[in-house]
């Protein structure tokens, strides 16, 4: 588990004021070193949300599984 961190950031003239280090929460990250170009997650504009990708575990004997739908090309079924 590895901790995901905030800071706050403050402009002061042409110099930043950076906040303490804070966790938000820990996640498993199947590749902490980065070595792929895409990061397995996404912060908000505004910081206020974060989205994070994770493998999904093994359900269990007997568990429902989730199901995600993709919609290709939902831009022209708009215009339909």
């Amino acid at each position: 588990m590895l901790p995901f961190m905030a800071v706050s950031v403050e402009a002061v003239g042409q110099a930043l004021r950076l906040g303490i280090p804070r966790e938000m929460f820990e996640v498993m990250m199947s590749n902490p070193s980065h070595q792929f170009p895409i990061l397995p997650y996404a912060v908000s504009g505004d910081g206020s949300r974060s989205l994070v990708a994770r493998r999904p575990q093994a359900p269990s004997a007997g568990a429902a599984t989730n199901a995600i739908t993709v919609v290709m090309n939902w831009q022209q079924a708009l215009k339909n």
